[in-house]
């Protein structure tokens, strides 16, 4: 069995551990520019995003999705994008027959001893997921944190641990399994 952890922003991020940790994938959500009332922005390329997940996953791997949540910082747009986001990949799971679970930003950030808000929590997640995971790609060649994946990886070794009875899990339906 293979663990997703997907943190589903527009610049998040789904990854992929084997059950015995040797292998580690990583799906950055294709995006593409469309322009609104003169201005380029990016968006979600829902097409590419089902093939990619299509091409990659398996009814043998049990996924887990960060749950949408408001935070005060955040923008209407980038609350509207992230839940979206979510919308996607939980559908193209469950079009693929793809075990998929929510689970809380703080259970997870919780787990690992992450606090804080936006960047801080990036960067805290950054450092942890490197200590689990040496070899992950993530950062850019030329240094800069790869958005999401860290967060991605994190998940993913939460359901891991999930799944092994150590912490708390909301199924896509909503109760706790």
């Amino acid at each position: 069995m293979r663990y997703v952890g997907i943190d589903n922003g527009l610049h998040g991020a789904m990854a992929i551990i084997s059950d015995d940790n040797e292998n580690i994938e990583f799906i950055d959500p294709p995006l593409t520019k469309v322009t609104v009332k003169k201005a380029s922005r990016e968006v979600y390329d829902e097409k590419r995003l089902f093939f990619y997940i299509k091409s990659t996953l398996n009814s043998k791997d049990k996924a887990f999705i960060e749950e949408t949540v408001a935070m005060p910082f955040q923008s209407s747009q980038s609350l509207k994008s992230i839940g979206y986001g979510e919308g996607l990949y939980i559908m193209a799971l469950t079009a693929l027959g793809i075990s998929c679970s929510k689970v809380r930003i703080h259970s997870w950030q919780k787990h690992f001893g992450i606090f804080g808000k936006g960047k801080a929590t990036k960067e805290q997640a950054y450092h942890v997921a490197s200590k689990f995971f040496p070899n992950a790609k993530l950062k850019t060649d030329n240094g800069k944190l790869l958005d999401g994946r860290a967060d991605a990886l994190l998940i993913a070794e939460y359901g891991r641990r999930l799944v092994s009875g150590n912490a708390n899990l909301i199924s896509i339906d909503g109760g706790l399994i």
